[in-house]
């Protein structure tokens, strides 16, 4: 008897085992086909169109805001006249809070000053955004920004989205249809 339990213990600890694996694999398996649907496309590869609200669906393909697309709602500029300077602006690090100022390189003789100088333009007024290259991560961006999309902002380009659109739901704010 005592040679039986330990036989089914032995095959116990193998199903377990094989359900372990299973588990694994299905979960890996989800986890590639979210990525493939929530890939990140770099901003220079996006393509903006008049119908962007066309595929919009609240239920399914949402998502984060990119760093540049929360600073072009803010309004900075991210398009510079082929005859501005490149400013130096933030820098940071792994905790996005490394601080360098425009004023700091100019008085030293170096920053957008000299970058003008040394092109033999002239210093404008108007700066391009853009993130520095040591600040790759959207966190690092978004704590750079402070996080500070206004919600009514963001609301609003939702409701822009989907205007035209026509939500039908019941009580409980389950959708019965659309039009």
């Amino acid at each position: 008897p005592k040679e039986v339990e330990e036989e089914k213990d032995e095959e116990g600890a193998k199903e377990d085992e094989d359900e372990d694996k299973d588990k694994g694999a299905k979960e890996d398996d989800a986890a590639a086909m979210a990525l493939e649907r929530f890939k990140l496309v770099p901003p220079e590869e996006r393509k903006f169109v008049r119908t962007w609200s066309d595929g919009l669906d609240p239920e399914r393909n949402l998502r984060y805001f990119s760093g540049t697309e929360i600073a072009r709602l803010m309004g900075f500029p991210v398009e510079a006249p082929s005859a501005a300077v490149v400013e130096r602006g933030f820098e940071c690090g792994d905790d996005g809070d490394d601080r360098k100022g425009d004023d700091d390189d100019d008085r030293r003789g170096g920053g957008a000053a000299a970058a003008a100088a040394a092109a033999g333009g002239e210093r404008t007024k108007r700066r391009e955004f853009s993130f520095p290259p040591s600040c790759s991560k959207n966190k690092q961006r978004w704590r750079l920004l402070g996080n500070s999309l206004n919600v009514r902002v963001a609301a609003r380009i939702a409701e822009i989205g989907l205007r035209g659109r026509r939500v039908i739901t019941d009580a409980g704010g389950d959708v019965v249809a659309e039009e």
